[in-house]
């Protein structure tokens, strides 16, 4: 079994539909574009850019998982 012999537990999750994480970011209004003219690719924009997506990669670098809510929390 894959992942049988994992020492930690990260909780069970049942798929919703939606990508883990794109709540989150909607709620703390964290957005990008991607722009292949620009350096990194990824634009930090509104929700109200045509092109806007869910920025996830910021939610990991900017945001801590908590086990016992089973969500992302912003850092203070």
């Amino acid at each position: 079994m894959l992942g049988a012999s994992q020492s930690h537990d990260c909780g069970h999750d049942t798929w919703s539909g939606e990508w883990p994480g794109n709540a989150e970011c909607r709620e703390f209004g964290w957005y990008v574009y991607g722009d292949p003219s620009v350096d990194g690719f990824w634009v930090r924009c509104g929700a109200d850019h045509p092109q806007a997506t869910e920025d996830l990669n910021r939610l990991v670098t900017e945001a801590d998982w908590n086990p016992a809510l089973q969500r992302w929390q912003q850092r203070p």
